[in-house]
């Protein structure tokens, strides 16, 4: 745009801005009209739009304006916004039209003669970007949720009502906020509930949530499982949970965890643990009993917020509010997986039985100290591994669909021939995120239906 500028005042063209941004645009959508789709290509057009129509504001006036049209953007992509984000632009703002674009200008129309030059330019570059990620990282993040496209369209058609001379200020300020504020709590207080199974590939991670988000449960996080013998191999940890389950979290408005439940040590469960614990706030961690002498679980939970309680728990006992019942362990180990947590809850008319990776022998001692235990939808345990989903609990808790949560292509080849044949054999629905991707159950009152990311609604139940 800066180059289309320049050409322009040259040989006196006669393009407005308003010519030159078109023409930009123009060009982009030819050449790579894909990246129309990114937030900082978005975010780019909005402001330069922005700064043109707004040219005959004051600095503060068209400051506000700025961050006005940027907040939709924002929002629709990363679900956040910083309270801080209209004082610290304030600051900002003349830096890039005085130092930031000269810069990066500079870097490109001299780098090529003399690379040299562009080390300079790239620190002070970084510099301002960590700069304002430090800023980022200061109390004030608002988690708002992601709102619709319709709602995103409203408020930038709201925002750039500013600049029309016709509109009324007062009214347009108003409808604008009338419309983040009802979106904000239609987000955030959903009348509908959903039982969901992230697809997170080799693992296991499942969310309950109650409608109006009045409880939301986490079961398990999921997690890579790292098989680097020494610490110079492992790098710096990539929880692949903060642009998956926590991204979705937050796109529905949710920040808080208010039980986190750890079904067993296995990094494939709980590895994406200390991702959970920076990113959300989390009231309650429940994990087997025993499980919390095991030095290298705790060690994932060391940065924990000192308000969060770790709750060992095994089948006697009952957690305050908590929306599922306990009825395994029994006594207490190390977190391994005939130790597993298994939970059960009803949800949308429908019973939920979640098993980690317990195995034959802890299905089979389960049934005997919970003879009356049944389910209408089963987590399969251990990925569908032949280790678990014993014929007899598959007979005796008589489920009419089954979730598998297991990564594509993977080393162990769940879910396992066998066990697949034992649920068909019984004439149960199989749900199996290496076909369907993520699968959710959303329902209202008593009924609800299934949703799958790679296929369409799979119908009532």
């Amino acid at each position: 745009m800066a180059v289309i500028a320049i050409v322009n005042s040259l040989f006196r063209i006669g393009l407005s801005r308003l010519d030159v941004w078109s023409l930009c645009l123009m060009i982009n959508l030819i050449l790579l009209p894909e990246a129309m789709f990114l937030m900082g290509v978005q975010l780019s057009y909005g402001l330069s739009l922005g700064l043109i129509v707004s040219d005959k504001f004051s600095y503060v006036k068209q400051t506000v304006f700025l961050n006005l049209l940027t907040i939709p953007i924002l929002l629709f992509h990363v679900y956040e916004w910083h309270l801080l984000s209209v004082a610290i632009n304030l600051i900002v703002l003349p830096l890039f039209g005085k130092v930031i674009f000269p810069l990066v200008i500079t870097g490109v129309l001299v780098g090529v003669m003399m690379p040299v030059l562009v080390q300079p330019i790239d620190w002070v570059l970084r510099l301002f970007n960590d700069s304002l990620n430090w800023v980022s990282g200061l109390p004030g993040m608002v988690t708002y949720g992601k709102p619709s496209l319709i709602v995103v369209i409203l408020a930038l058609l709201l925002t750039f009502g500013f600049v029309i001379k016709k509109a009324h200020p007062k009214g347009l300020m108003i409808s604008l906020c009338l419309l983040y504020v009802s979106t904000f709590l239609v987000i955030h207080f959903p009348t509908q509930g959903e039982v969901s199974m992230f697809d997170i590939g080799q693992g296991d991670s499942f969310l309950i949530r109650t409608p109006f988000n009045k409880t939301v449960t986490l079961i398990d996080t999921g997690g890579k499982v790292d098989f680097s013998n020494h610490a110079w191999e492992r790098g710096t940890p990539n929880y692949q949970a903060k642009r998956l389950s926590i991204n979705y979290l937050k796109s529905m408005g949710i920040s808080r965890i208010d039980y986190l439940c750890v079904s067993h040590q296995d990094a494939d469960h709980c590895g994406d643990l200390p991702a959970f614990i920076k990113e959300m706030k989390i009231k309650n961690i429940l994990i087997p009993l025993g499980m919390d002498h095991n030095p290298n679980f705790m060690k994932r939970i060391a940065g924990r917020n000192p308000a969060t309680k770790v709750i060992p728990v095994n089948d006697e006992m009952r957690v305050p509010d908590l929306p599922l019942s306990i009825f395994h362990p029994y006594e207490m180990g190390k977190g391994e997986n005939h130790d597993s947590m298994v939970l059960s809850g009803r949800f949308g008319g429908l019973n939920w039985l979640f098993t980690g990776d317990l195995d034959r022998p802890g299905e089979i001692d389960t049934l005997q100290r919970h003879p009356q235990l049944s389910t209408d939808v089963l987590k399969v345990g251990h990925h569908g591994s032949k280790t678990a989903s014993d014929p007899q609990f598959i007979s005796q808790v008589r489920p009419k669909f089954a979730w598998i949560s297991a990564g594509r292509n993977n080393r162990y080849h769940h879910p396992n021939i066998e066990t697949i044949e034992t649920l068909q054999q019984a004439h149960i629905k199989i749900y199996n995120t290496q076909t369907q991707g993520m699968v959710r159950y959303v329902y209202r009152n008593n009924a609800g239906h299934f949703e799958t990311v790679l296929h369409e609604h799979e119908g009532n139940a």
